[in-house]
């Protein structure tokens, strides 16, 4: 079996372990790909890495999404400097968030593009309970520019959807997405400005000032902070952050809940927690044409755990 499927982990265990061998099993006989990598630039070799993804393309489950992840790398290399992509990480990590959220998005942002009702409606569906009537935009990586006039650092949003809701008032609907990774609990370096809107704006409890004042920021929460401050700078009537994660994954409600605990009242629903499961599901639903290919295969890649199940019995 390692021979086909390539080097697993052994000291991993859960859902970090099932979810390896689900990349490794799908390189091997969906993509057909014998060959496998080191998941970072000399790292260790490992069974859910590409070798050479960036020549194959094999990361990606369509032609769509390669395009769009070479348009961001190209932004970032003329417009953007501060974005955040990992070139070889994009390519090759199987297991990397990044990469499946631009598999999640990119063809629906193309068909919105192109005007298409069914990625609309699409959209809408996998964010049932947001007031969307059109949607404007879609956009993975989206890191609001100038920093200053936002939060002052490069974090950015995983995707982000523009929409329009029925009385004609604009929003945004920003994401998080997590497959294996943690999320981040490295603190902001602008701790000092960002604590200083969180007092301006009364985003937190008198004690999640102090909490953040003396800790720092982590991520899930400046995601939030960035998502205000884009309402505030853009005049939107509706703004909320969701957090994407698998749902055996305990740590990201655990997250989310903490966070909410220090947010004041106004600003609790402000961030949610939303199953990978869930919101593909809702996507398959209503999919016809072409998405339905995407999101078969993006089941598949991601979420159809049997056979890996199956290997580790």
């Amino acid at each position: 079996m390692l021979s086909t499927l390539g080097p697993q982990v052994a000291d991993e265990s859960g859902l970090k372990r099932l979810c390896r061998l689900q990349q490794s099993w799908y390189r091997a006989e969906r993509l057909g790909n014998p060959a496998y990598g080191p998941h970072k630039p000399g790292g260790r070799v490992v069974g859910s890495a590409l070798l050479e993804g960036e020549l194959t393309g094999d990361n990606f489950i369509s032609q769509a999404v390669l395009a769009y992840v070479r348009e961001k790398l190209e932004e970032k290399r003329t417009r953007n400097p501060d974005l955040t992509i990992e070139r070889f990480r994009l390519f090759n990590n199987m297991l990397s968030s990044q990469p499946m959220c631009f598999n999640l998005f990119s063809d629906l942002r193309s068909g919105v593009l192109r005007s298409d009702d069914a990625a609309a409606r699409i959209v809408r569906a996998m964010f049932e309970d947001v007031p969307i009537a059109t949607v404007d935009a879609i956009e993975v990586e989206n890191l609001p520019q100038p920093l200053a006039e936002y939060i002052k650092d490069k974090t950015a949003f995983d995707a982000s959807i523009h929409f329009t809701d029925p009385a004609g008032a604009p929003g945004i609907v920003t994401i998080e997405t997590k497959y294996t990774d943690a999320l981040g609990k490295g603190s902001a370096s602008e701790v000092k400005h960002q604590v200083k809107l969180m007092e301006d704006w009364e985003l937190c409890t008198p004690a999640g000032l102090d909490h953040f004042r003396c800790t720092g920021i982590p991520q899930i929460a400046r995601n939030l902070l960035l998502t205000i401050a884009v309402q505030k700078r853009h005049g939107l009537s509706f703004a909320t952050n969701f957090v994407v994660g698998l749902q055996e994954d305990a740590s990201v409600s655990k997250a989310v809940a903490a966070l909410r605990a220090r947010l004041a009242a106004p600003y609790q629903e402000r961030v949610q927690v939303l199953p990978l499961e869930g919101l593909v599901m809702r996507a398959r639903k209503c999919s016809s044409g072409v998405y339905d290919d995407v999101f078969q295969r993006f089941w598949e890649r991601y979420l159809d755990f049997d056979r890996a199940r199956a290997l580790l019995r």
